[in-house]
């Protein structure tokens, strides 16, 4: 009985916060840099230091984790949407205002 309880309540805990995701994120292990993140455009920032790509619609940081640096990125998710809806460009600057809406006539979906 104790084994179902804690895989419902599993269950419960998957099912609320997979509603609650909108985006994806990832780790980008740092191959050179001395305590600081060196991005592909050869921007430095140090580590705890938050920045934006705004082509891309992410937040970037700086982190280090283990014995290695890493940038962490957040962006965006794939949104499906009715054949009668439509997406619309975010309305905000950086991420997760940027991300684009669904609109369907009227009112505005999220």
């Amino acid at each position: 009985m104790f084994a179902f309880k804690t895989l419902f309540v599993c269950f419960i805990f998957f099912v609320h916060f997979s509603i609650y995701c909108h985006g994806y994120s990832y780790l980008q292990p740092i191959k050179f840099g001395d305590g600081e993140c060196i991005t592909d455009d050869w921007q430095i920032h140090p580590i705890g230091a938050i920045w934006y790509d705004h082509e891309k619609c992410e937040q970037l940081e700086c982190i280090f984790h283990g014995d290695t640096l890493y940038i962490q990125g957040y962006g965006c998710g794939k949104i499906g949407h009715p054949k009668e809806c439509w997406l619309i460009p975010g309305k905000g600057a950086n991420y997760p205002g940027c991300c684009p809406q669904v609109a369907c006539l009227d009112n505005l979906v999220n």
